[in-house]
């Protein structure tokens, strides 16, 4: 879940699924918005002869294509972003990637948070303050993860620049301990 645009969720998971992404199988991106730019997407190391863009004219249409994306096991991955589907077709969605196999990256806004969910793993991606050059920090908090709720949180840094993403390892408290007076 993140804000619709600039909270740099879509590109945490570009790069993500460039790494993760098996040999075998397509990333399907279902482009409800039709702001899909491939040359973007190439930057953060996704091999663009392994993603396949459909680009629906209706809710209808999207529910459709993220279902048989899902169901389908020559797609090892499915990315959309969804505004708003009924609980059902989150249900169909969750049962289909599970005959595919593949791995659903689904797109929500932050007002989703409280609507239920089938997914397996939940993420809140929140921009936090540009720091300098390319380079663009987000926190992400796990909501739920599947056996219970989440509550853990990193943050990570996009590098545009340099297609990086790394997390930002804590800086401990610069304070010095109190040593124990002596007796």
């Amino acid at each position: 879940m993140a804000p619709p645009y600039g909270s740099g969720a879509v590109t945490l998971a570009w790069r993500s699924l460039a790494e993760a992404l098996p040999s075998h199988g397509v990333c399907a991106l279902v482009d409800c918005s039709r702001c899909c730019l491939a040359p973007a997407i190439a930057a953060w190391g996704v091999d663009l002869q392994r993603l396949l863009v459909i680009r629906p004219t209706s809710s209808r249409e999207a529910w459709w294509a993220v279902e048989q994306s899902l169901r389908s096991r020559g797609v090892a991955a499915t990315c959309a972003w969804v505004e708003h589907a009924p609980e059902r077709m989150l249900r169909r969605w969750q049962l289909a990637a599970e005959v595919g196999g593949g791995v659903g990256l689904l797109f929500r806004p932050i007002a989703a948070r409280r609507e239920p969910s089938w997914a397996e793993f939940r993420v809140l991606v929140i921009p936090l303050t540009a720091t300098s050059g390319d380079a663009r920090r987000v926190r992400l908090e796990v909501v739920y993860r599947r056996g219970g709720l989440g509550g853990s949180a990193q943050e990570w840094e996009l590098d545009h620049a340099a297609g990086d993403v790394h997390v930002v390892s804590p800086v401990a408290d610069s304070t010095p301990l109190r040593r124990a007076a002596r007796a």
